[in-house]
């Protein structure tokens, strides 16, 4: 957008021309790109350890499925189905992940926090004052009751002649502490030497890539291609429709703690609903493999 503009008829170039010189100030909007949704995330450390809130999802998904009635036979239809009945349900009982810079704090003392901000951000002085003084006695609190539990794990180790208690306590009380001059895996020199500074470090890995990934084009193997012609199909690999008992077990050995993927489905919210969750993607399973083969062959299976 121009916001002024001017022309100046003295300065004429030096050739016969009617050009006349112009001078404009620009204004540009820079572009804000749009800001995502933030992403929930489900803290499903408490399915493991509360009892009765692994009951309480265990319950509550199985309405779910049972008010959903109907899935739709089409495989994208059906998964779409499952996969919003588990990611509304779970959210609406699984709490939700709190990133805690101090991890002595209880969900009691956050959720006074939480409250001390809404009352400063809504200009509430008295009701913020009155939840600062709480807060610090929580905290304090807190923090006593962290390094007591510490100090007790640490003199049970010692009694069990077991080392590895005290030096985590030992760990969880030091911190994280970064060092950008420390080196902390040491790099070796072609002659062996120790790397000093953080320019020798650099300049041993650009030799390293350079001698590791500069390397001749390999050449054809015919003995390979002869077995790949001759190769064979194996009759010992089963190719029938999934069943549940296969699914059930795949589903016990996903690990805990791992992040969730594109359909927002972590490995907690499989396990602990395997009458009813376990099932509809066992059913989810077999569509996708009669629609492949369909695919594949020409005809309905």
């Amino acid at each position: 957008m121009f916001k002024s503009v001017r022309v100046y008829r003295g300065a004429e170039p030096p050739a016969n021309s009617d050009h006349r010189m112009l001078a404009a100030d620009i204004f540009l909007n820079t572009y804000r790109a749009p800001r995502r949704p933030a992403r929930t995330c489900l803290d499903f450390t408490p399915l493991a350890q509360n009892s009765e809130l692994a009951d309480k999802y265990s319950v509550t998904i199985s309405n779910a499925f049972a008010a959903l009635g109907h899935i739709s036979q089409e495989p994208e239809s059906a998964w779409e189905q499952v996969r919003d009945t588990i990611v509304t349900t779970a959210k609406a009982v699984v709490p939700v992940w709190r990133s805690k810079h101090r991890p002595w704090l209880t969900p009691e003392t956050l959720d006074i926090i939480d409250q001390k901000r809404d009352a400063r951000l809504t200009g509430k002085r008295d009701e913020h004052r009155r939840l600062k003084g709480i807060y610090k006695a929580k905290a304090k609190a807190d923090l006593d009751e962290f390094y007591n539990a510490l100090a007790d794990e640490a003199e049970t180790g010692f009694r069990q002649n077991n080392l590895r208690p005290p030096f985590r306590a030992i760990k969880r009380l030091k911190g994280r502490q970064d060092n950008d001059n420390a080196l902390t895996t040491p790099v070796a020199r072609l002659d062996g030497c120790i790397c000093s500074t953080a320019e020798e470090v650099a300049k041993r890995w650009t030799e390293h890539h350079e001698s590791t990934l500069n390397q001749s084009a390999a050449t054809l193997c015919s003995e390979l291609n002869d077995l790949a012609a001759s190769a064979t199909p194996d009759t010992s690999i089963a190719e029938d429709a999934t069943t549940l008992e296969e699914v059930i077990r795949a589903v016990r050995h996903l690990r805990n703690g791992r992040s969730a993927g594109s359909d927002e489905i972590a490995p907690e919210l499989l396990k602990y609903d395997e009458a009813q969750s376990v099932r509809l993607f066992t059913t989810s399973s077999q569509s996708f493999g009669r629609l492949a083969r369909f695919q594949q062959n020409g005809k309905r299976v």
